[in-house]
């Protein structure tokens, strides 16, 4: 794991210092996709808060298993989250923010659930190949031929895998088309599932579009800065991490769409709401509190 120091001084933010990384390449990777846009954050909390005072580690890695500042929480961590890079380098997302959408622009939409995305996620002893791991059993289940006609889901960008993984994968039927960001906006409803961590920019943009969210439960229960105010049934539809509910949901969206439509509309108001100087404000105030009580550690 790469970690950074940092403190927070009555001068501003300093003494930040690369203290541990596996090699050069991946730090310079990490510095500059990740680190790059999180440091000018930072500084703006502290120069909105002169108040901020203390030292912390910053982890910069999709995912961490220690205490400190992390883009992804890990239940029962004295973790503090702060928005992702991707979120950063947005401005908030600031260029996909639509206007309120309408029931009747959201029911002019095609009514199959929508997903594309990569072929990203973490094996393990128990999940050992790639047909384990989430978005693989996602589209297994949506691949189904008596439910095929619902979904309109695959992968779309084979990362992570090696050759033997990446024929197998071409051959299985699960890669479709790339699309735009915006094929999103064709859709009433998308599915936001884990790649290697939460997917970050997933939800955002699609609650932006005005979709209605099917939220795969997270495998290892990770979540975001946001999701204390994130509420099932209110802002998205749960599913279960084991996605035996997917189908029936899928049909449910199909049958309720003023409900549906609804949750849609509360997520993209959600989602509007949370531009850069608003999570400024909000996330300076929680780390006067977190540093209060946890001072860095050497871990």
């Amino acid at each position: 794991m790469d970690r950074v120091l940092i403190e927070f001084t009555e001068d501003g933010l300093s003494n930040v210092l690369p203290l541990k990384y596996d090699s050069e390449e991946r730090f310079s990777f990490y510095l500059l996709q990740y680190w790059q846009v999180t440091a000018p954050f930072l500084l703006r909390l502290r120069n909105r808060f002169p108040n901020i005072r203390g030292k912390v580690f910053m982890w910069i890695d999709d995912v961490c298993r220690q205490p400190g500042l992390v883009y992804t929480l890990t239940p029962g961590l004295d973790q503090f989250g702060i928005p992702d890079p991707y979120y950063l380098r947005s401005n908030g997302y600031e260029s996909t923010r639509r206007d309120e959408i309408t029931f009747e622009a959201w029911q002019q939409r095609g009514e199959q659930i929508f997903w594309r995305g990569s072929s990203t996620g973490y094996r393990t002893k128990e999940n050992p190949t790639w047909r384990d791991l989430p978005r693989f059993k996602l589209c297994a289940i949506t691949h189904e031929r008596t439910v095929s006609h619902l979904f309109d889901i695959g992968v779309s960008n084979i990362v992570q895998m090696d050759s033997l993984d990446a024929a197998e994968i071409n051959a299985s039927g699960f890669v479709l088309d790339k699309v735009p960001q915006d094929r999103f906006e064709a859709y009433r409803a998308t599915v936001d599932i884990d790649g290697n961590a939460n997917s970050w920019d997933g939800p955002f943009k699609k609650l932006q579009f005005g979709n209605t969210l099917l939220k795969v439960n997270s495998e290892y229960n990770y979540s975001q800065w946001f999701y204390p105010r994130f509420v099932p049934w209110k802002h998205y539809i749960p599913i279960e991490a084991s996605m035996e509910d997917l189908v029936e949901k899928a049909h449910w969206v199909r049958k309720n769409p003023v409900d549906a439509f609804e949750i849609a509309l509360n997520g993209q108001r959600f989602a509007n709401e949370l531009t850069y100087e608003n999570v400024l404000e909000e996330r300076g105030n929680a780390l006067i509190e977190y540093l209060s009580r946890a001072p860095c550690r050497d871990v």
